[in-house]
């Protein structure tokens, strides 16, 4: 089961470009590897488990079947998933212990970004192609029809005793997880490794990753934020962080987009404009309590654009960031109270 869960697990998220690169070492040490790493495929993408312990060693069929289990609960790429059933046209339904850990953060998120993050926004994403639907025509009327289905104040949470049921007013809203649930998936994997009693991990999904502790080789872990241009290499790094504790996600519209006619369509999907957005970001890399927060306003900050997310970012003491813009012909980028040490890139 393992085998075919593998193979197949690579369709169970829309696709997700990799914006961070792990760095295990700089050439110094150079014959010298993470002890143990983990690889798979999971959530549209792939990821990564690297701990150092003397004492512990961890199965990869737990990561696997940890994966797995979230997606079956989160993924609109099952159709028996938790969430494709809360997707039809039902105002109330019990959800499990995942989703309902995911949408509750989903819900304060939303109302902490003014919107701006908006967990309802899955009619839009199908729409404009970026979802689980084929890329499709769609009127004036259509998309405006699809764009009043979007309010996140639609969904609420009912639990009591152990049980946690999801509540709809209006039965056409949809939700769309996949900007939060790469990042959950990181913690949730992290949460495990301490359990095993690992206090040296780094853990990734598609980009979205947490650190703790150091390396085998006692320095602190070392990540690589890629340039944001659709022709950079895939070690064409802009920025190196390092550090010993690290909840970071990236953001960015520079690879999953596409042309028709002379409009560009970017996946990052404004819930109140209930169009593309069209801001001068490029990416966006946020550190904050946890990945799954982190994932989330890396989003929230693509919508709303580099001013707003800096006054944004001012305004929360958790919550540091690197901004990415193009402004003529040069690259430029903002640190915003980012703390980890920030490293030339070719160290």
């Amino acid at each position: 089961m393992m085998a075919i869960f593998k193979i197949k697990a690579f369709d169970l998220f829309a696709s997700t470009i990799i914006l961070i690169s792990i760095i295990s070492c700089n050439s110094e040490y150079k014959d010298i590897k993470i002890k143990e790493t983990l690889n798979g495929l999971t959530m549209g993408t792939s990821y990564s488990v690297s701990y150092v312990s003397d004492s512990v060693s961890i199965n990869k069929n737990s990561i696997d079947s940890i994966l797995f289990e979230l997606n079956l609960s989160l993924s609109t790429y099952i159709d028996s998933s938790i969430i494709s059933k809360a997707n039809m046209l039902v105002d109330t339904m019990e959800i499990d212990a995942h989703m309902c850990a995911v949408v509750g953060r989903a819900i304060d998120i939303s109302k902490l970004t003014n919107g701006a993050f908006d967990f309802s926004v899955l009619p839009l994403v199908n729409a404009y192609g970026f979802g689980t639907e084929e890329l499709k025509d769609h009127s004036s009327a259509e998309l405006d029809s699809r764009h009043k289905k979007v309010d996140y104040t639609n969904i609420n949470l009912s639990c009591n005793e152990g049980h946690c049921f999801l509540i709809k007013k209006n039965k056409d809203a949809q939700l769309d997880l996949s900007a939060i649930a790469k990042g959950y998936g990181v913690d949730q994997l992290s949460a495990y490794l301490e359990q095993k009693g690992v206090s040296d991990y780094l853990v990734e999904i598609g980009g979205e990753l947490k650190c703790k502790g150091s390396s085998e080789i006692g320095q602190h872990w070392r990540i690589g934020i890629m340039k944001p241009d659709t022709n950079a290499g895939p070690k064409e790094y802009v920025m190196v962080l390092s550090s010993d504790s690290l909840s970071l996600a990236t953001s960015g519209n520079y690879r999953n987009y596409y042309w028709k006619g002379d409009e560009l369509y970017v996946h990052t999907i404004d819930p109140k404009s209930g169009k593309p957005v069209s801001t001068e970001l490029l990416s966006v890399t946020i550190q904050a309590s946890d990945c799954m927060m982190a994932d989330a306003i890396a989003t929230a900050c693509m919508v709303i654009g580099k001013d707003s997310s800096i006054n944004f970012i001012n305004k929360h003491e958790d919550i540091s960031g690197v901004l990415f813009y193009r402004e003529r012909d040069s690259l430029k980028h903002i640190n915003v109270g980012l703390k980890a040490r920030l490293m030339p890139k070719d160290s």
